[in-house]
């Protein structure tokens, strides 16, 4: 399964629903993670942590909807 997270928008919102280690989590299991660029920021992480993990990080939400199987967000 390709997941996507995606960076919140809503303002003074700087939760991520996905860490780096969650990223690990689901490559040991079989999956993709693709990551919208920017989207751990808020919370400390930087998308070359996500890439360490495992993540492709991509531009924009509209790449992660159009590759994605599941997408996740805070809110």
């Amino acid at each position: 399964m390709i997941v996507g997270v995606l960076k919140e928008i809503k303002a003074q919102e700087n939760r991520v629903c996905m860490t780096p280690a969650g990223v690990e989590v689901m490559k040991q299991h079989g999956h993709s993670v693709l990551v919208e660029k920017s989207a751990g920021v808020g919370s400390g992480f930087s998308d070359a942590e996500y890439e360490a993990s495992g993540a492709k990080i991509v531009a924009t939400p509209a790449e992660i909807y159009a590759q994605s199987d599941m997408v996740m967000h805070v809110k």
